[in-house]
């Protein structure tokens, strides 16, 4: 998914009057959480560049089938910059069921660093 997608699919689903530059924010703000949380941990070479507002086509690192959780992401973001506790409660809980189910997935799916084995 690259961030022009993510910002669509966002913005079809919960209008908004926050800028692109502010929601590619967000999304290199979730990425680094990615990276230093879950990717980092593992044999993995990826690197991490600021997002500019005007490259939308950069790939975002979660993979599909777990690109939900940039618009439940985006979503928490919106509502706590808007102040609706409840709404954000919702996207936050939507958020970390699904950043869970990505780590586990990724947990599984890759060596720890470090590890000579991996235990199946």
């Amino acid at each position: 998914m690259t961030i022009a997608e993510a910002i669509a699919n966002i913005d079809a689903v919960k209008p908004n009057p926050y800028s692109t530059a502010e929601k590619t924010a967000w999304l290199y703000t979730l990425d680094g959480l990615v990276k230093k949380e879950v990717l980092d941990k593992y044999e993995t070479d990826a690197v991490l560049e600021a997002y500019s507002p005007d490259d939308t086509a950069t790939v975002l690192l979660i993979p599909e089938p777990y690109c939900k959780i940039y618009e439940y992401y985006l979503a928490g973001e919106i509502d706590r910059n808007n102040g609706e506790t409840a709404l954000y409660n919702n996207d936050a809980a939507l958020f970390n069921s699904a950043f869970s189910c990505f780590r586990n997935y990724y947990n599984g799916a890759h060596a720890h660093r470090g590890n000579r084995f991996r235990i199946l």
